[in-house]
């Protein structure tokens, strides 16, 4: 039997740290999920409860609430047999007192940072590397990230509407055929989508897991998935016309634009360019000249006026052309079965457009989805596991969700979605037959078999 314990640490500054150690913490459940191949993009999280000397945390303290209010990382790893294992790292986002010594935590790990955050939302007009695109995104945020050696060569293009974060993430996400995973690591991991097919990297059996439950799930019996591509257009609209009072203004803009023009009176006149570098002009191809008070973003325009005007800003539209690629499934009549549509991949070109519905038919044919009580294990949410299911059948599945009782012996419920591979049974009397070669006779015993072929 293996001993378990979590320790969990609350990040003050770079330097200070609030530690619980095994004695303090009453309970720690981390709920870990992933979705494999970027439809969506759940957030995980961790919620803990610990028990101090009274007053030590206390809501009273107005120093020390004011730093926990913040969404400080929290790092929780899980001692097994006296190694340290990272669980995850979280960030807090609501404590309470329920009691004078009792204090009840939960925290959010960076995906759900992503979807409290705005998005002003983004354009690539050309293929563009998905480092490239992530960093773009992510850096100015200060989210660290890593990308699976298997994705390094993809590229995205195409339009990100105004949203939040995770919206982005995700668009990008499902048009390269990755997911998004925070399990087990201090930075966002972007991982090829994992789509159980033939190799495994673990097993669960009857010895280290209870069976709670298998099902069926309802089949897909059809998908629709719609392309975007854009090109230029030459229809210029009035983006925005309004009288602004004096002070600091935001503009998104709710559609993608090229050859912006901001008019305006009374500022500094300096030549504006975009954050890539490229000079803002007008239609006749001169340089604008409108203002140091403007800054764009990715998507938006920063204004700071020293007196009330009126701004006018203008843009000539990205077209979106729209094509949909449709896969119906071969079923008989039944009731158990669903129609999924996808119109608002912006980023699903006519080029992906094929490859990302495959992904997505192959995805949903994994219909067993199975659920086991899991005793202590490295096995983590993404991997491919060949698990033991009821009539001494299996199923190759991927883990989509854990949820773990740190502080209940480490034991965790799984949640697996995969199919029932097909087995061939080995030829009851097999035959040899005769091949061309050398047996060499000597102390290896096993060599001669090379030159035997069975049926």
């Amino acid at each position: 039997m293996s001993v378990t314990y979590p320790s969990i640490q609350i990040q003050l500054s770079l330097t200070e740290y609030v530690n619980f150690s095994r004695q303090e913490i009453i309970s720690a459940n981390v709920i870990d999920e992933i979705d494999a191949i970027g439809i969506a993009m759940p957030v995980s999280t961790l919620t803990f409860k610990v028990s101090r000397s009274a007053n030590t945390l206390s809501m009273f303290d107005g120093t020390l609430y004011a730093r926990l209010a913040e969404r400080l990382p929290v790092f929780c790893y899980e001692y097994i047999d006296a190694v340290n294992h990272l669980v995850g790292k979280f960030y807090l986002d609501t404590w309470k007192n329920v009691s004078a010594t009792e204090v009840e935590f939960t925290a959010i790990d960076v995906i759900g940072i992503l979807a409290d955050t705005d998005f002003d939302g983004i354009f690539w007009s050309a293929e563009t590397s998905l480092y490239t695109a992530l960093s773009q995104i992510l850096d100015p945020i200060n989210i660290l990230f890593s990308i699976d050696n298997s994705l390094t060569a993809t590229t995205v293009s195409g339009w990100i509407p105004p949203g939040t974060y995770r919206d982005a993430l995700q668009q990008i996400c499902f048009a390269v055929g990755a997911m998004a995973s925070t399990s087990q690591s201090e930075v966002l991991r972007i991982l090829p989508a994992a789509i159980p097919a033939l190799l495994y990297s673990n097993k669960i059996n009857t010895k280290q897991a209870k069976q709670l439950s298998i099902e069926l799930s309802a089949i897909v019996a059809r998908i629709e998935l719609v392309s975007h591509n854009y090109t230029q257009s030459l229809v210029t609209e009035v983006i925005f016309d309004q009288l602004l009072p004096a002070g600091e203004h935001k503009i998104i803009f709710e559609k993608p634009y090229y050859n912006i023009v901001i008019d305006g009176l009374g500022y500094t006149q300096v030549v504006l360019a975009t954050q890539n570098g490229d000079y803002v002009g007008t239609q006749n191809g001169d340089y604008l000249e409108a203002g140091g008070e403007y800054n764009f973003g990715t998507n938006s325009v920063y204004i700071y006026l020293s007196a009330s005007a009126t701004i006018t800003i203008t843009g000539t539209l990205w077209i979106d052309s729209k094509r949909s690629f449709i896969f119906n499934e071969d079923i008989l009549n039944t009731k158990n079965k669903i129609t999924l549509n996808i119109a608002d991949a912006t980023l699903i070109n006519s080029t992906r457009g094929q490859a990302t519905l495959d992904r997505l038919r192959d995805y949903y044919r994994q219909r067993y989805i199975q659920k086991v009580l899991l005793l202590p294990s490295t096995i983590k949410t993404g991997d491919i596991v060949l698990s033991d299911t009821l009539e001494e059948k299996k199923i190759l599945a991927i883990v989509k969700n854990m949820s773990l009782n740190l502080a209940g012996g480490f034991l965790s419920t799984v949640e697996l979605r995969g199919f029932l591979p097909a087995y061939i049974l080995p030829v009851a009397n097999p035959t040899r037959r005769a091949r061309t070669g050398f047996a060499v006779s000597g102390s290896d015993m096993t060599f001669n078999n090379r030159w035997r072929q069975y049926a």
